[in-house]
Parts: structure tokens; C-alpha cells; sequence
């Protein structure tokens, strides 16, 4: 959201994600459920929730301000009413667009990856503390998808 809204990272909070992390279906990596907050500089808000169904499929909600969005549902709500209704894109059907729009223009819709990375460095280091916290183990990498 950074990127986005031109706001900077003001905190992250783990609080409310679950303390008993789970195997990802790729081999090797964890996952985790509940929520995680991020506070912006210039007082945005974003809360992302994840919870496995039974079909232990994640369901991906997101909430920015008045904003709900829910990912794989591919619908954005505001104060309560559907306003935009859109399709949840696998990553894998995505890379192929930006490759492509970068062979051709030199150009891609993605930020930097100096700004990727600073902005990726807050989360990832939020992620590591609290599963090192929060498992039994002192791990130095967060191995998630």
C-alpha cells in the first residue's frame, strides 16, 4: 500500500495473528492465520486477515480505512454496500502479463524493487519476530510464500 498511497510504514502489529504456525502446501514453507496491522505516516490503515477454511483453502480479507476487500471473493466493499466487483488473479496468470509489458516497454505496473524491498523489510521483519516468539525454535529467515 506504500507504494500506493505514498505513505510510509509507521508500525506493524502481530498481535492478532495465530501463535501456531502451519505447513504451506509448498514444501518447506509456513503459513500463518489471523490479522495483521499496519499504521501509515499519514494515518492510513490496513488490516489483513487470513483464515483457512475446511477446504483448507485461505480466504484473504483486506481492510483500508472505510474499505473491505475480500481477494478470492473479488469484491471491494465501502461503508457496508458493494461497490466494485473484480477477479482475484493467481500470481502465476500476472507474471506472464509483466514479463511481457517489460519485453515490450521496458515498463511494468510493480514498484521498484528498492521500493519493494524497503517496504518488505518491515513486514518481514514483524513476521520473523513473532514467529520466533512464538514457536519453540530461533529461526533467522521467514520461509513463506
Amino acid at each position: 500500500m506504500s507504494w500506493w498511497t505514498g505513505e510510509n510504514i509507521k508500525n506493524i502489529s502481530t498481535s492478532k495473528l495465530n501463535k501456531n504456525w502451519f505447513n504451506s502446501k509448498r514444501k518447506g514453507f509456513l503459513e500463518s492465520e489471523g490479522e495483521i496491522s499496519i499504521n501509515y505516516d499519514k494515518g492510513s490503515k490496513l488490516r489483513v486477515l487470513c483464515k483457512r477454511s475446511k477446504k483448507n483453502i485461505s480466504n484473504i480479507l483486506i481492510k483500508i480505512n472505510d474499505w473491505e476487500i475480500s481477494l478470492f471473493e473479488g469484491i471491494a466493499i465501502k461503508n457496508n454496500k458493494t461497490v466494485l466487483k473484480g477477479k482475484f488473479e493467481l500470481q502465476s496468470k500476472m507474471t506472464k502479463k509483466l514479463v511481457e509489458s517489460l519485453i515490450r516497454t521496458g515498463k511494468c505496473e510493480l514498484p521498484s524493487l528498492e521500493v519493494s524491498a524497503e517496504i518488505h523489510k518491515f513486514y518481514l521483519e514483524a513476521l520473523l519476530l513473532h514467529l520466533n516468539q512464538k514457536s519453540k525454535r530461533v529461526v533467522k529467515t521467514v520461509p513463506i510464500t
